[in-house]
């Protein structure tokens, strides 16, 4: 678990390892991924890979 910082500025995103898919089990701090922001029951932000 833990943020993503949007390359366009913002508010960073927090993800879960098991939104990311491809088989990941973490990611490199730096490492660009794809993703789209969803707002899940709680009303908190979180991004999913696309």
């Amino acid at each position: 678990m833990g943020f993503i910082q949007p390359d366009s500025g913002g508010h960073d995103v927090f993800v879960h390892i098991s939104a990311v898919g491809a088989g990941l089990k973490s990611l490199i701090d730096g490492q660009k991924i794809n993703y789209e922001i969803e707002q899940d029951r709680r009303t908190i932000l979180r991004g999913m890979r696309d």
